[in-house]
């Protein structure tokens, strides 16, 4: 099929030559006789990353020792390789020799991650809890490299087709490539009374968890524990999520609708606020809500807040409640870690790690804040105008038409 970018494959068996890069700066006879690639660098099997121009045949592919020049087919390919097209239509194509298990064996987690130019039926094979890892199309064993049985196996989908795996039940060894892009794939580790979800990564040798030399981890999975809310995972390892939490409302009603970010009289650290309103028809409790800022900070309503919006009303979070220091506002809730940019911002307000409102307010005028016009929700550009006056806490008045 033709091929404008070339996908992770296989060592181009004999159809490549094998070689490294140099490692010496002297390209004397000696070098070259060590070592092809110092004579002929362009040649099929050097080194390349990813630079066509650097390969003779005009095509550096993947391989699983890491970017290689590809052959051309210009003589038969190797038993484990097969001739595709890889450019041009007609008379103008070019043909090269890519292996055909191509990613045989990379820890993956959906089939799209195995499939490349030599093997389009390549699957993400269901080992288990051991994980999840490529197979190779086949209908034989024959189709199979050495040490590998063609088989009726498993994907990720839950489909089944005929896919070479390891045999006698082997584990899958991680390639030099695998290993430099350290591929993981999901795993289960048994625990007393517990099954966790982890993962089994590809590593260097000398990396935290990898085995000595390197290559593939055990399942690194944490223990379970009891069950924490809103952290989005399954601590106790029940197939569940933050069950047991107080279930709380999403906040897809409440808007930003206010900013006051430069003051002309109190200090910003104190005078600076948000006013939130809930356009809805219920009552809106805050508790576990974001508000983030494009450029100065991240800010989580306690999960224990009481902090609630009622129906068709307004609240202000601000950098001070004291309206000695905030210049007399009546700020709900104070926030920490969070400032206003004067030049103007993105707010945000994020729930259960989903964006459920964002704001853009302009460069702000000290002294005065930047207000939606009522009836601009969700907001935009053509929503905000200068607060003049200002009203924290109540309805906003019209902005002019543009």
């Amino acid at each position: 099929m033709p091929l404008n970018r070339w996908f992770p494959v296989a060592l181009l068996a004999g159809a490549m030559v094998a070689c490294s890069p140099a490692t010496s700066d002297k390209a004397d006879v000696q070098d070259s006789d060590a070592d092809p690639c110092v004579a002929s660098p362009g040649a099929a099997g050097c080194p390349c990353t990813w630079l066509n121009s650097a390969c003779d045949s005009g095509f550096c592919i993947e391989t699983q020792d890491g970017e290689r020049c590809a052959a051309l087919c210009s003589s038969a390919c190797s038993a484990d390789s097969k001739c595709t097209t890889a450019s041009g239509p007609g008379a103008n194509a070019i043909y090269i020799c890519v292996p055909k298990y191509a990613r045989l064996c990379n820890p993956c987690d959906h089939n799209g991650a195995c499939e490349a130019p030599g093997n389009g039926g390549a699957r993400c094979v269901d080992f288990g809890d051991d994980a999840f890892f490529c197979g190779a199309s086949c209908e034989v064993n024959e189709d199979c490299p050495a040490a590998y049985v063609c088989q009726q196996s498993l994907d990720v989908s839950g489909q089944t087709s005929k896919q070479c795996v390891p045999a006698m039940g082997a584990t899958c060894p991680c390639s030099p490539y695998a290993i430099q892009q350290k591929l993981s794939a999901t795993c289960y580790a048994s625990f007393p009374g517990a099954k966790c979800k982890g993962l089994r990564s590809c590593l260097p040798a000398g990396a935290p968890d990898a085995p000595p030399g390197g290559g593939l981890s055990v399942c690194l999975a944490d223990a379970p524990t009891a069950e924490v809310c809103d952290d989005q995972k399954d601590n106790d390892c029940n197939g569940e999520t933050d069950e047991g939490c107080p279930t709380l409302p999403r906040p897809d009603n409440v808007f930003v609708t206010e900013v006051f970010a430069c003051s002309d009289n109190v200090d910003d650290a104190y005078g600076e606020w948000i006013e939130l309103r809930n356009s809805g028809s219920t009552p809106m409790p805050l508790a576990g809500v974001t508000v983030k800022t494009y450029k100065h900070g991240v800010w989580m309503i306690p999960l224990d807040s009481t902090l609630t919006i009622p129906p068709d009303s307004y609240y202000v979070i601000g950098a001070s409640t004291n309206k000695l220091f905030n210049g007399g506002v009546d700020v709900a809730a104070q926030w920490q870690n969070l400032t206003l940019d004067d030049v103007g911002d993105t707010i945000e307000l994020w729930f259960e790690g989903k964006v459920s409102e964002q704001a853009i307010y302009t460069v702000a005028q000290c002294g005065k804040s930047q207000q939606l016009g009522p009836g601009c929700y969700p907001a935009g550009y053509m929503c905000w105008c200068t607060g003049d006056p200002m009203s924290p806490g109540a309805a906003n008045h019209a902005c002019p038409k543009p």
